[in-house]
């Protein structure tokens, strides 16, 4: 784009905005383009997230004062979102990577997000592949048999009802894994960046997560279709 091009402020929302990756790197693309005057609306469950992106947003502080970029931190849910942000407040782009498939209910938060999107506007979404992610659901019931065993023998009693495993189901699981596994087969997974560097922490949102869903790309079809 042409650096005399004539931009209009833009109002951007970030939901699971972590500690700030997607944020500040839209921040600093609107300062570039000349959107003066847009906001961004930070939203995230985790005021230690939201502390770490204002911080980091710090560095930058100057070059968004320049170009008057707001950056406003939210913390809750998106269900909540219509309260934090305002019912009536619209945005022209919204990005929500990796957030609807943590969901309990992905289509009902697709539908708040199309809600609160401009009539031209544009939404990014990221989603967990159901053919990427073979094997993971595998390792997941069997770390929650680990855990159900592991309760019965404390309590001399089967374990009843939906049992969440521990970081250390998930570990023993991993440690006894064969080859043959659909897991170990998955390189794209067993070799990725969740398994190799980000230890006990991607190995818990990996197989420890209770909440999560894969969808293939009829489900993505049917999923933004229903959802408007």
């Amino acid at each position: 784009m042409p650096r005399d091009a004539q931009v209009e402020e833009i109002d951007v929302l970030v939901v699971g905005g972590g500690t700030g990756d997607a944020t500040i790197h839209l921040a600093l693309g609107l300062a570039r383009v000349g959107a003066r005057r847009s906001t961004i609306y930070h939203v995230d469950l985790s005021q230690t997230s939201i502390d770490i992106a204002s911080e980091r947003l710090q560095k930058h502080r100057r070059v968004l004062r320049k170009a008057k970029i707001s950056v406003k931190f939210r913390l809750g849910r998106v269900s909540e979102l219509l309260n934090l942000v305002g019912r009536e407040r619209r945005f022209h782009y919204i990005n929500a990577v990796g957030v609807l498939h943590h969901l309990p209910d992905p289509l009902q938060g697709l539908k708040t997000l199309s809600r609160l999107l401009t009539e031209d506007g544009a939404m990014s979404l990221a989603l967990y592949g159901s053919v990427g992610r073979t094997g993971v659901y595998h390792l997941r019931e069997l770390a929650r048999l680990v855990a159900a065993s592991r309760e019965a023998h404390s309590t001399d009693s089967l374990a009843t009802g939906a049992v969440i495993p521990t970081i250390e189901d998930a570990e023993a699981v991993m440690k006894s894994l064969p080859t043959s596994s659909m897991f170990a087969k998955n390189t794209n997974l067993h070799r990725s960046v969740d398994v190799t560097e980000f230890g006990l922490s991607g190995l818990a949102d990996m197989i420890v997560n209770p909440c999560d869903t894969a969808f293939s790309i009829k489900d993505v079809d049917k999923l933004v279709t229903a959802a408007g």
